[in-house]
């Protein structure tokens, strides 16, 4: 469009100089036109002719009327049908954005530059014509299921894609231009000229219409190939031939429009270019900063991972964050604020602790004050059991996505680093960390060395690939030599893990290693304190309105009770925070009883606290403990949260009584919603507050002396079982009911894909193979995993599909081979390895049509195939 621009504007100079002539250079001028005119076969007025005309630029209703009208018949007919079934630009451009994000593997520059553009100039199309013109963008539409449609068959196509997607640019270019003629001239006085003009514009409409329309009927053939001969052979070239004629005449007829207006209006003219030339400009620049937003976008984020996520806001209490007491913690936190914003080499400064200290709440906190005082680019919570908190695979592009926030000079280096292939997800840390961190800020420069920026990196214990972790932490310090900013990460974990083997190997001039227990002795006791003061205060509260029965004085429960509180909980602010949550329905009988029976401290108490939690349910109902044993066990293995109507699904066998009275007697130690919230459609999940509580139910010093000591790798066998047996329930061909083996999966509504693949059927399509391998169980021929893929294999990839996942189940299939013993079960082992060759080969085709899992895909794997024989015959 900027070339069309320019060679106008070139144009409008050069004959507004020649203008301002003799009027004796007009006949040479019109003759030269008129050959040009008759040569394209356009009707030629002399001047003897030309008398005062109407100008059909002010009556703007009826453009799209002559443009059907222009039309020949057929054409005419078939254009009013697709443009009646235009499914509207909001949705179009969902599409193109969709596509895009799948589009950039295995591609030239040139592909992805201009499918970049594209997305980012339908995101921005109505304002175009507000910018530009003034004009209502609903005035001169498109029909975008057209546009849309082409787009589709160029990610199919891996010959024509180009020029595909170069027919599309043209009609945006063109559509743009157009619409800013037809604003531009209808304040002009009626011309002859000004007639001929408008009638040319009306033909190229009609061009790219009857171009899109067709193209969208193509595009809904049966077979692609046809689409694509179609397509780059015919419509394409013929549409290119038609439009650039047409346009030329276009041009040639503003010149002539020239030569008739006064010249008070031709001097509005050439003002509204040169504001048009500048509306272009800023269009550009708002079209590149989409394109950037979409680059940035497609970096698969880890929901709820920054410090100030939704999750760590307390529930029911107005939001309130989950944040360190005013006036407690006061010392370590300003120990690590020294470090973050004073000079040092130190890059890395660690936090240990033990279970249960508090060090999420300091990093939380800390996190917060730096973004108060502008030092803070990023955070990345872990939380075992969350997804994909839980794993390091999105932690650099996670923090990336919010450096590009932060530093907004780092965005455009940030959103390149999302092309190419593999997806940014399934590259090696290394990669990840080169491509999206290191890279982007090696060309950061801000002229001295004071720039200091911390990203704050909780709980590392609690990422399930411990030695990863510990890997991706050791590269940071690596930046030194790479970038002006002094760029530090705060880190806590506990002291008693493998992670913390991995980083005590840092270099001292590189590490600051802190041990929270050493930095606290002389605050604890203060700091419990408060934190029980604190709690008693909003129990005193809870009990004065008018539902309670038992209020609370203002002196209960005295400070008697206070320190024995406090020396029960040191270290652990989780007991006396699990404490203050199981007295909450009844706090002057239970907390009494608490401070009575507790004679342990630390550790000890908590293991005591959450045993008694759990007899107190038993004893509650004698059926508590099989509910226990079938409900609550496997909640604490499983991968991500889930709803309680997930849970029902799942584990309970539909019974969602079984779940929730399960769940019931626990609220001090599983954070679930309540009936009324389920009743009225809440979609939170249910989660463990503390993982002191899962390191309780898997302590081996219970073994054989409690009924709730759990064997971790006995659950992963149930949970796996628990996944197969819903799948081999839930799984058929054609999960989504399209009924057309065509169904794209961008055309289907989310909403409607949730409806058919549920909660839990996600869930265990997502993570059988994650309990099948942490179950230890030997994975054998013949054996579960080995029958339940083989059955299958094709309706759970179409799955994956449909949920956009196919690169999960790549890492889930890789693992599994990993998992298997090649000697002991070779059938099963070549299975997953055909499987591992297959779904990388027509990931596409798959992702793109699910369907097309039974057909093209399948029809593709070689004929000895593994995967192929079974399959193919069932």
């Amino acid at each position: 469009m900027s070339q069309l621009i320019r060679r106008l504007r070139s144009k409008r100079n050069s004959q507004t100089s020649s203008l301002q002539v003799s009027t004796s250079q007009g006949p040479a001028f019109t003759s030269q036109l008129s050959q040009h005119l008759q040569l394209h076969n356009v009707p030629v007025q002399t001047q003897a002719t030309m008398v005062a005309s109407r100008n059909p630029f002010q009556n703007r209703d009826q453009l799209m009327l002559d443009v059907l009208a222009a039309l020949k018949p057929d054409d005419r007919k078939f254009v009013k049908e697709q443009l009646q079934s235009n499914s509207g630009l909001v949705r179009d451009a969902a599409g193109v954005i969709a596509l895009r994000g799948q589009n950039q593997t295995r591609r030239s520059s040139q592909w992805t530059a201009r499918m970049r553009r594209i997305a980012g100039q339908m995101m921005q199309f109505a304002s175009v014509f507000d910018v530009a013109t003034n004009v209502q963008a609903g005035i001169l539409s498109l029909p975008w299921a057209g546009i849309r449609s082409l787009l589709m068959v160029a990610q199919k196509s891996q010959e024509q894609s180009e020029s595909i997607l170069k027919g599309v640019e043209t009609v945006l270019d063109t559509s743009f231009l157009l619409n800013a003629y037809f604003d531009l001239y209808s304040k002009l006085d009626g011309t002859p000229s000004i007639e001929h003009l408008y009638n040319n514009i009306v033909k190229l409409y009609g061009v790219i219409w009857r171009f899109l329309a067709h193209a969208h009927h193509t595009c809904d053939m049966k077979w692609i190939e046809r689409t694509i001969h179609s397509l780059t052979d015919d419509i394409i070239p013929n549409f290119k031939n038609d439009h650039d004629g047409i346009l030329t005449t276009v041009q040639f007829h503003i010149k002539a429009v020239d030569l008739e207006i006064s010249e008070g209006q031709r001097a509005w003219v050439n003002e509204r270019l040169i504001a048009l030339k500048k509306a272009q400009e800023e269009i550009n620049e708002r079209v590149k900063d989409i394109q950037q937003t979409l680059d940035l976008d497609a970096l698969q984020m880890a929901p709820g991972a920054a410090y100030n996520s939704i999750y760590y806001h307390h529930r029911g209490q107005n939001g309130e964050p989950q944040l360190c007491l005013e006036g407690t913690r006061l010392q370590i936190r300003q120990k690590v604020l020294d470090w973050a914003t004073n000079a040092n080499e130190q890059r890395v400064f660690w936090l240990s602790g033990k279970a249960g200290t508090g060090k999420s709440t300091i990093a939380r906190t800390i996190a917060h004050d730096l973004d108060k005082q502008g030092y803070l680019v990023g955070s990345f919570f872990f939380k075992r059991g969350q997804g994909e908190l839980g794993h390091v695979r999105c932690l650099f592009p996670t923090i990336a996505r919010q450096m590009a926030q932060f530093i907004p000079s780092i965005r455009n280096q940030i959103a390149d680093a999302t092309h190419g292939f593999p997806p940014v997800k399934e590259r090696a840390l290394t990669s990840q960390f080169d491509n999206l961190i290191k890279e982007p800020l090696s060309g950061y420069n801000t002229g001295h060395a004071t720039d200091v920026r911390v990203i704050v990196i909780d709980a590392l214990d609690e990422c399930e690939d411990w030695g990863a972790i510990g890997n991706a932490i050791a590269l940071w310090p690596t930046l030194r030599a790479h970038t002006s900013m002094n760029l530090r990460v705060f880190v806590t974990s506990r002291t008693d893990n493998k992670v913390g083997d991995k980083l005590s190997r840092l270099e001292h001039k590189d590490l600051q290693h802190e041990r929270l227990e050493l930095l606290q002795m002389s605050t604890i006791k203060h700091d419990l304190t408060m934190l029980c003061h604190h709690e008693l205060k909003k129990l005193r509260e809870e009990s004065r309105n008018e539902w309670s029965y038992d209020e609370l004085e203002d002196y209960w429960p005295g400070e008697v009770v206070v320190n024995k509180l406090v020396d029960i909980s040191q270290p652990l602010s989780i007991a006396a925070s699990t404490i203050f949550r199981e007295v909450r329905n009844n706090p002057r009988q239970r907390l009494q009883r608490w401070v009575d029976r507790l004679t342990f401290s630390g550790t000890d108490a908590l293991t005591v606290i959450y045993a008694d939690i759990l007899e107190q349910a038993a004893d509650l109902d004698k059926e508590w403990l099989i509910w226990f044993n079938k409900i609550i066990k496997p909640i604490a293995f499983l991968q991500s949260p889930l709803t309680i109507s997930a849970l029902t699904d799942l584990l309970g066998g539909g019974d969602l009584m079984l779940v929730t009275n399960a769940l019931k007697p626990l609220s001090p130690v599983i954070d679930f919603p309540s009936g009324k919230e389920v009743k009225a459609g809440s979609r939170a999940t249910v989660r463990i507050y503390h993982e002191s509580f899962r390191d309780f139910l898997v302590d081996s010093d219970l073994r054989g002396k409690s009924p709730f000591w759990t064997d971790k790798d006995e659950m992963h066998g149930v949970l796996l079982s628990k996944c197969t047996s819903l799948l081999q329930n839930r799984l058929c061909r054609d999960i989504c009911k399209r009924k057309s083996p065509a169904a794209a999966r961008e055309s289907v509504p989310p909403e409607h894909i949730d409806k058919h693949i549920s909660e839990s059927v996600e869930y265990a399509c997502c993570n059988w193979v994650h309990h099948a391998i942490q179950s230890h169980q030997s994975i054998q021929d013949g054996g579960q995993v080995d029958c339940f893929l083989r059955a299958y294999f094709l309706s759970w990839t179409e799955s994956m599909a449909w949920l956009d996942k196919l690169g999960e189940m790549v890492s889930s299939l890789k693992q599994l081979q990993k998992a298997i013993d090649a000697t002991c079960s070779p059938e099963l082992h070549s299975f997953v390895a055909d499987a591992l060759k297959w779904v990388p080969a027509h990931r596409n085709m798959i992702i793109n049509v699910p369907l097309q899992t039974y057909l093209s895909a399948l029809a593709f794997a070689p004929i000895n195939s593994i995967v192929q024989i079974p399959l193919f015959l069932k």
